[in-house]
């Protein structure tokens, strides 16, 4: 679906492009908030990724998923504002990442056993190094596959399974 809508919005269908920008931008907002704190720093980001993107909707390619060509932009943009900023050094990759129950769920799991597994994967996720946690969060919040993955960090596609296999060893060593 996502394909036949880049392809209207190619053919300037402002609906077309309304709807993309609806489907895609929560999740890049959430993964914009996993690489940083800073709201209005991703919002601005986002505001400009598909601002460009119409802008340049005749000459930009997207030949397999969208999904991961806004999530790289989003990321490039996100570490150019930061540089310009001179806080690389804030990227958090982790600080959208919450792999704690919801509070749905919290009413329902009372059992002191299951509150004690949640705080020990809380604490194993913070042993995490930044790269492993995006990469955490890309392949099991986003649900990407690989070759999604290694286009948005820039990895070849068996560093990032040997990254998620390090993220998850690290993870289960930690719990």
């Amino acid at each position: 679906m996502s394909l036949s809508l880049w392809k209207k919005i190619r053919e300037n269908d402002l609906q077309a492009f309304d709807e993309f920008y609806h489907q895609y931008v929560s999740s890049l907002y959430s993964y914009g908030r996993s690489i940083t704190n800073q709201a209005d720093l991703v919002e601005e980001a986002i505001q400009l990724l598909f601002t460009n993107l119409y802008q340049k909707r005749q000459t930009i390619s997207i030949k397999s998923s969208p999904k991961s060509y806004l999530m790289t932009s989003l990321r490039r943009l996100i570490i150019e504002q930061m540089n310009k900023l001179n806080n690389y050094e804030d990227l958090d990759f982790d600080a959208g990442l919450d792999f704690s129950v919801s509070s749905h769920e919290d009413k329902i799991v009372s059992d002191d056993q299951q509150n004690e597994q949640i705080q020990k994967l809380n604490e194993a996720k913070s042993k995490l190094t930044k790269r492993q946690a995006e990469v955490i969060y890309l392949k099991f919040e986003q649900e990407l596959n690989y070759d999604e993955i290694s286009l948005i960090m820039n990895l070849t596609k068996d560093a990032s399974y040997k990254l998620v296999n390090q993220a998850l060893k690290r993870l289960t060593e930690n719990f």
